[in-house]
């Protein structure tokens, strides 16, 4: 295991030992990859996330919170908030004002 992925694995666990949840997108898929304090992993999918002209640009978790940072795919950066609770299920969106 390279210097680099056993760094990357001491920090997820560090997190999952915070009781914290952890998630990343995964692009193949086009899902959003939830891993829980217990360790259970779980994929995220929604019509929000596989919208054909739609990037996602960023995944992060507040408290209970999933937020996916979108924006049309010519975009630069991202102008909607999408928010998930921590099953997965949608809660809702709003517009990113800058």
């Amino acid at each position: 295991m390279k210097v680099k992925d056993q760094i990357e694995m001491k920090s997820f666990k560090q997190l999952l030992i915070e009781g914290q949840l952890y998630s990343y997108y995964d692009d193949v898929n086009k899902s959003i990859v939830v891993v829980r304090q217990n360790g259970q992993i779980f994929n995220v999918k929604s019509p929000e996330l596989t919208a054909p002209n739609i990037k996602v640009f960023g995944v992060n978790v507040e408290g209970e919170h999933i937020i996916a940072l979108v924006g049309p795919k010519e975009n630069i950066q991202p102008n909607k908030k999408i928010v998930f609770n921590n099953a997965g299920i949608y809660i809702g969106s709003s517009n990113i004002i800058s």
